[in-house]
């Protein structure tokens, strides 16, 4: 089946290419997908765009091209779904599992499935059992959510300041201008809690990027796609408030 432009927006909730294509083989059995169904997902992209769209998520190493196969290497993807959903997708069909068990399921390493399931006990969302000599720890999965929990926290006096200047920018955007804006207005926020900010409602569909960073200097582009009124609560993906 062929797409237009308007429908991988309306899909995969960007206007970015290297976003869309990430975010299709996420979904994918084994995060993978003939390069034919590749195509046709770009179809109205010429030969050479869609070649350099290969190219360029290929040298990110976000993709890895095999046998006429396009695969997600999903530890160097930089869409918003994290590995920490890969991780509990799988759990949730194991419910007592290990490590390992995890690593051969997903691919990934055992470094991040470690520090995904470290989290998740964390929020008591999964269980450890005690520590043998010689055999591997043991997990068991406590919460038989669907979708994987996340914390919400209310929004503060700071994001209602945040989002007013956000709601002024009618052309893309750097987080470098909307920092420029907010000292302007005398909102003064840290960085890590505006990257938090700008990450929720990329989340939510109220902004979107527009241009991604590809070498040292550059910097991420971003536009207001919907300008609805502040929502009273933002996400953290798996982080303690």
């Amino acid at each position: 089946m062929r797409f237009a432009e308007q429908d991988r927006r309306v899909m995969f909730n960007s206007m970015q290419h290297s976003q869309q294509l990430q975010k299709f083989l996420m979904r994918r059995r084994g995060y993978g997908a003939p390069l034919t169904e590749v195509r046709d997902l770009f179809s109205d992209l010429s030969r050479g765009a869609f070649s350099s769209l290969l190219f360029s998520a290929r040298a990110r190493g976000q993709i890895v091209l095999e046998d006429d196969m396009v695969r997600l290497d999903v530890e160097k993807a930089d869409i918003r779904i994290s590995i920490k959903d890969v991780v509990w997708k799988d759990i949730r069909m194991l419910r007592t599992f290990t490590v390992k068990q995890v690593c051969e399921d997903t691919g990934l390493s055992s470094k991040a499935v470690t520090e995904a399931l470290r989290a998740f006990c964390n929020q008591g969302l999964v269980s450890r059992s005690p520590k043998v000599v010689c055999k591997p720890t043991t997990y068991h999965l406590e919460s038989d959510s669907v979708a994987r929990p996340m914390i919400l926290t209310r929004s503060t006096g700071k994001a209602a300041g945040v989002y007013e200047v956000l709601m002024t920018f009618t052309s893309p955007f750097s987080i470098y201008e909307l920092k420029r804006a907010l000292r302007g207005k005398e909102v003064e926020v840290s960085d890590r809690y505006l990257k938090e900010l700008m990450a929720s409602w990329r989340d939510a569909g109220i902004v979107s990027v527009t241009r991604e960073r590809t070498h040292r200097g550059q910097r991420n582009e971003y536009v207001v796609v919907d300008r609805r009124p502040r929502p009273a609560v933002f996400r953290r993906n798996g982080r303690r408030p």
